[in-house]
């Protein structure tokens, strides 16, 4: 609706967007700020463009080397005989284990949406079919910035100058404001990215600084709704204490680790 109908703010005037920020599974993003007329800029907090680095996380592909017909997913060798038939593409940068896994989830993604993109084109103007297919973002090369801190995983090399590893963000007041990352990583990794000096909440600060060599795991589903919310939670206490490391474990949306002592 953003695209055609009149201002909210009640003076009537056509509502004029300077751009669009996005992340990568609303799916609309790239035709909605075609329709507009703007520019489309991405963020997320996983990785979301193909890297020869490590798989999609949501890809369901193991960090190992894969060739043609040694794949035990029909899919995968289905995409590889293709990819051989296309001349031009022998080497193309998709017949690759951990990049073949975005576009895997991309084209998954694409199967479910297209129509209904296709439509929203068709409804505002446009056509109702792209080139890009399921690639759109990757091929025409949106900026897309990640928000973690490259201390935790920095930008691969075969990310081009269109995508950046950011740093963290956080809402203001949220009584952090950057300190977090700064007590736990300041002394151990130098990173290029500036971070809000001060010092984390008090109880924070006193566990991290109660065992400074061992640095805490993050563990969290974000918005996953998890089935068994408490076995997974305990499953994480019992991991941790076997592993003789610290966890931070978020809650997420499921809840995780509410019960924990």
């Amino acid at each position: 609706d953003a695209a055609n109908l009149a201002d909210a703010k009640g003076n009537n005037l056509p509502f004029v967007a300077d751009a669009v920020i996005s992340n990568p599974t609303t799916y609309a993003h790239a035709h909605l700020a075609e329709a507009m007329g703007v520019p489309l800029h991405m963020f997320f907090t996983m990785p979301w463009s193909p890297t020869t680095a490590f798989p999609h996380p949501l890809g369901s592909v193991a960090y190992r080397e894969l060739t043609e017909g040694h794949s035990e997913e029909k899919e995968v060798n289905d995409f590889f005989t293709a990819m051989r038939k296309q001349e031009d593409e022998k080497k193309s940068a998709w017949v690759n284990d951990n990049v073949y896994s975005y576009r895997k989830v991309d084209m998954m993604m694409h199967v479910g949406m297209k129509s209904l993109c296709s439509k929203f084109r068709v409804d505002h103007g446009l056509s109702g079919t792209w080139k890009e297919g399921s690639n759109i973002i990757e091929a025409r090369e949106v900026p897309f910035a990640y928000i973690w801190s490259p201390a935790l995983v920095p930008k691969p090399l075969d990310w081009g100058t269109h995508i950046d590893v950011v740093g963290f963000s956080e809402l203001e007041g949220s009584g952090f404001s950057g300190a977090l990352h700064n007590a736990v990583l300041s002394s151990h990794i130098n990173t290029h990215h500036n971070t809000t000096t001060g010092p984390p909440p008090a109880d924070i600060d006193a566990w991290i600084k109660k065992e400074p060599r061992k640095i805490p795991i993050f563990i969290g589903f974000g918005s996953c709704v998890l089935p068994n919310v408490r076995k997974v939670g305990e499953t994480i206490y019992d991991a941790a204490k076997m592993a003789n490391v610290r966890v931070i474990i978020q809650q997420g949306w499921a809840g995780l680790g509410k019960h924990l002592k």
